[in-house]
């Protein structure tokens, strides 16, 4: 796979692609660590609809805290990190400053792991998209982002359709709009959204 991988930086540049290959932990961590050899210049990885779970989360997770690559645009959907994968992946964006991009769906984190990814969103400088559609993070998840979106003035794309998110998790991201001033698009599409109101004043 770490041949596999160098083959695919050499014939496509910046821009690796190595979706629908079945692989799982094992290969990614070698794909973690060949990101990390000085030749490696990979701004855009993309191995969405593979079988990596918590240890595959856990290897990225690792070299993205690292903060010594070129990575700007991450492509993960369709795994399996579950929501320990996802508090790894959100503990490695606290340290770094290059990726733009992160996208998630269907990944299995729930309610906890959108929390943590929320937590890294009130530190974390340099994310502007983030996709987590297709997670099942419900109200609570939503309800924690909605907090984070509240003051983070970095993220303009949010995706989070098809997470149950129900009324009151879009009416609690719905006030936390009016005083975000960055996020241009967002995505909430299949959540069982009934009248949003506005929420009671603290």
């Amino acid at each position: 796979m770490t041949d596999f991988f160098f083959e695919a930086v050499k014939n496509g540049g910046h821009t690796v692609t190595m979706a629908f290959r079945l692989f799982g932990d094992e290969e990614t961590k070698q794909i973690a660590r060949a990101l990390l050899h000085p030749t490696t210049q990979v701004r855009e990885l993309n191995i969405t609809w593979n079988d990596i779970q918590f240890w595959g989360a856990i290897a990225i997770a690792k070299t993205l805290g690292t903060n010594q690559t070129t990575l700007q645009v991450l492509h993960l959907s369709c795994n399996n990190i579950g929501c320990e994968g996802a508090a790894a992946i959100a503990k490695g964006l606290e340290t770094n400053h290059t990726l733009r991009d992160l996208r998630l769906s269907q990944n299995f984190i729930g309610s906890e792991g959108a929390q943590a990814m929320a937590n890294v969103l009130t530190t974390n400088k340099t994310l502007q998209y983030l996709h987590l559609g297709g997670n099942g993070i419900g109200c609570e998840g939503a309800v924690a982002i909605a907090k984070a979106l509240e003051t983070n003035p970095i993220l303009q794309r949010r995706d989070l359709q098809n997470n149950l998110v129900g009324t009151e998790g879009a009416t609690a991201i719905a006030k936390s709009l009016k005083t975000n001033q960055t996020l241009r698009e967002l995505s909430l599409e299949c959540n069982n959204i009934g009248e949003v109101r506005q929420l009671p004043t603290p």
